[in-house]
């Protein structure tokens, strides 16, 4: 599902990529200081407004003109410093797109609520471990009544290196696995199949049930201004009879007001690639879950009660997929710098 939580280091690939805005070590990006001082949790005394001025019209700019993506993703946590998030997203569609990307009316509204904790962690020698652990509650409605499936979703275990840094850019490479946790078959526009065939049934699909290995090449940048712009771009090894897909990831962030919000802008996508066939042109594989996102979010420093705490809202809206649902994510978690 496109349960990517509001305050998550990266999902699933499928899913979507969360980040720090804190400044409570040197590996992070220095959004909460003055340009060319020092870390420090304090409001930088010698800020002018002219620079507050020129922030706030430039993210104006930002918001009507450009979409962006994930979050500070390419820097790497100092050893034994890193983040723990708890979030909440909730998906309401009504739209589904099919195999040719063609989107029509669903069999029924559906709406999944994705609870999950996310765990980022500085290994030490450029490494950083990366864990995401979700409850999913997936509801669909059609003629016959409301259908509900419940349990743990996909579980998400990953590494990361710091490949370079130097100044304002940094680049690492990620290697990341999904590991449904629930016994599943590849779902049709989020919905289960009927057994042995590629229909939609009427119930509602927690995941994909398919192990998924995604190498991700990432880089980030530190604006002079303040903010920062990352990219990140992979490719997805889906595992068993299902197609691979190309997952793409950025973001555009610009704090403001102290610091004390952080507004982005967020584009993600999954570009699901054609099913193999066989000499007789017969799939022989299913057409994997794509979408493209994008939307807007709010991270609110919350420096006062301790260092590093933040509370993030946003949405996002999927307006083209294959073999997807479309409709709005609306996402809000809280997340700790340690």
């Amino acid at each position: 599902m496109v349960a990517v939580v509001a305050v998550v280091a990266v999902v699933a690939g499928a899913g979507g990529a969360g980040g720090d805005w804190s400044c409570t070590n040197k590996a992070r990006p220095k959004m909460t200081c003055c340009i060319q001082r020092e870390c420090s949790d304090f409001p930088c005394a010698d800020k002018t407004l002219h620079n507050e001025r020129v922030r706030i019209l430039f993210l104006i700019v930002i918001f009507v003109a450009v979409p962006g993506t994930a979050r500070a993703a390419a820097w790497i946590e100092a050893a034994r410093h890193g983040e723990l998030a708890v979030g909440s997203s909730t998906f309401s569609g009504a739209v589904a797109y099919d195999d040719d990307a063609v989107g029509g009316p669903a069999p029924g509204p559906l709406r999944v609520q994705t609870i999950a904790a996310d765990l980022r962690l500085g290994l030490g020698h450029g490494f950083m471990g990366l864990v995401r652990l979700p409850f999913v509650i997936a509801i669909a409605r059609d003629d016959d009544g409301q259908h509900t499936a419940v349990g743990a979703g996909d579980a998400v275990v990953g590494l990361q290196l710091g490949v370079f840094e130097d100044g304002p850019v940094a680049v690492a490479v990620r290697a990341d696995a999904k590991l449904p946790l629930y016994v599943g078959a590849p779902s049709v526009i989020g919905r289960q199949p009927v057994d042995g065939t590629r229909v939609a049934s009427a119930l509602p699909a927690i995941g994909d049930g398919q192990l998924d290995v995604t190498a991700t090449g990432m880089l980030g940048a530190r604006l002079p201004f303040g903010g920062h712009l990352t990219f990140d771009l992979g490719y997805r090894w889906r595992l068993g009879d299902v197609s691979d897909a190309v997952v793409g990831v950025g973001s555009f962030a610009v704090p403001i007001l102290d610091e004390r919000l952080t507004p982005t802008w967020d584009l993600l996508f999954i570009n699901s690639l054609d099913a193999a066939v066989n000499d007789d042109g017969v799939p022989t594989e299913a057409v994997g879950r794509g979408f493209v996102s994008t939307g807007p979010s709010v991270d609110v420093s919350l420096r006062e009660i301790t260092p590093g705490l933040r509370v993030r809202v946003g949405a996002e809206f999927v307006f083209r997929g294959r073999n997807a649902p479309g409709g709005i994510n609306l996402l809000w978690g809280v997340a700790c710098a340690f």
